[in-house]
């Protein structure tokens, strides 16, 4: 670590070298204390220490936040260079009691928590008939920074002609309030979206394909292809700029134009998407027609070849059984879910969906069924109450 890394001039004349770095702390303190031991001896030196998970740090590197940090992405960021540290293997361990707490009726342990990502702010809001203030907009997405979400979906960087409720993404994400430890992402389907939302300093960025060729052709105006080929370059920037992509498969049962889909056709886009570097894939049931025994055979061909840790569950409810598919999910072993605050949303290119699985009643399924999913469920009811007087007051 350089000693004049970095002069921050600070008021009466006094001079303090600031010099920051970012790791999880048991790995600073094994690998650096010689270079800390040696710092702590210089009286004009500050060290700042920013605790964040190796998945994210090149980003606040990137963005100039720190000078220095330990990732896990190989690539340097501009401007830095990067030498390899080695490998580090995690155990998951826990107290005898939580095992039994957490173990199935099959016996089977899961030690970990489970997410949900709320897309009410954008696969919700781009549904609604009516323009959404964009003061509205930052209302809903400040309400559910407090509940203890940890990825929220706020904005779609999209044509206006196509999608006009997301014509003030950018305005949007510059307003909202960033809570610690929440990434706030936003839909990119080309390179002039993830420039935009690179630039209005989203978290992470997500591009969507279909399983059906009718469906891919109405939505994005391209076959699934094409489509794919589209996606490579914003792939590879998310890549080099170290943001986080997430991908998602639209009608991975049935297509409003082709009718069902095979489950073989929704393996192969999804691992085109993985093989893009999509660190997971969500799996849309876009017109909420799919049943238990749907998802059943969709995720147990899927599981043949894929990790269920990578997949995700994106179920619309216009059948009324979107929680039974997170149930038969959770049987297969997805642990992430997609829901929109007050089950907003549908789709513009499939008429009479309804929208997504609802996040309140979602995240109380879970909680009798003992799963951990660290929301507040008197602020999630919050956040419905604020988005069903909003849907009265613009009917």
């Amino acid at each position: 670590m350089p000693r004049n890394a970095g002069v921050d001039v600070a008021g009466q004349g006094e001079s303090r070298i600031c010099a920051r770095e970012i790791a999880r702390a048991q790995t600073l303190v094994a690998d650096r204390e010689p270079a800390l031991r040696e710092a702590a001896t210089w009286d004009d030196v500050v060290l700042q220490m920013q605790s964040e998970d190796q998945e994210h740090t090149a980003v606040l590197l990137r963005d100039g936040a720190v000078v220095a940090a330990v990732t896990d992405d190989p690539t340097p960021v501009a401007g830095c260079t990067s030498t390899p540290l080695g490998t580090m293997r995690y155990h998951a361990v826990c107290a005898s009691f939580l095992l039994e707490l957490h173990r199935d009726a099959r016996g089977r342990v899961d030690f970990g928590s489970l997410p949900i990502v709320d897309y009410g702010p954008r696969d919700g809001l781009q549904n609604e008939p009516g323009f959404v203030a964009t003061e509205t907009k930052v209302a809903l997405i400040d309400l559910l920074s407090d509940t203890g979400l940890t990825r929220i979906e706020a904005a779609s960087f999209v044509s206006p002609k196509w999608v006009p409720q997301m014509a003030d993404a950018a305005e949007v994400m510059a307003a909202i309030h960033r809570r610690p430890g929440i990434r706030y992402a936003a839909l990119t389907p080309n390179m002039q979206g993830f420039q935009a939302a690179q630039a209005a300093r989203a978290d992470e960025v997500a591009i969507f394909a279909s399983a059906s060729e009718g469906f891919s052709r109405r939505n994005i105006n391209c076959s699934i292809a094409e489509s794919l080929a589209r996606f490579e370059p914003v792939a590879q920037a998310a890549r080099a700029a170290g943001i986080p992509l997430r991908g998602y498969v639209s009608c991975v049962v049935e297509c409003p134009y082709d009718g069902a889909v095979a489950p073989e056709a929704v393996r192969r886009v999804t691992q085109a998407l993985l093989d893009m570097g999509c660190y997971q894939v969500s799996l849309g049931d876009t017109i909420g027609r799919a049943g238990p025994d749907d998802i059943d055979r969709l995720l147990a061909h899927l599981g043949a070849a894929i990790d269920p840790v990578r997949l995700a569950g994106h179920f619309h409810d216009t059948g009324g059984r979107a929680l039974e598919n997170v149930a038969a999910a959770l049987d297969h072993g997805l642990r992430t879910f997609d829901s929109a605050i007050g089950g907003l949303g549908g789709c513009p290119y499939a008429p009479g969906a309804r929208g997504n699985v609802s996040t309140l009643p979602l995240a109380r399924m879970l909680a009798d069924a003992g799963w951990d999913t660290g929301l507040d469920l008197g602020l999630l009811a919050r956040a419905e109450a604020f988005m069903a007087t909003l849907k009265a007051e613009s009917a």
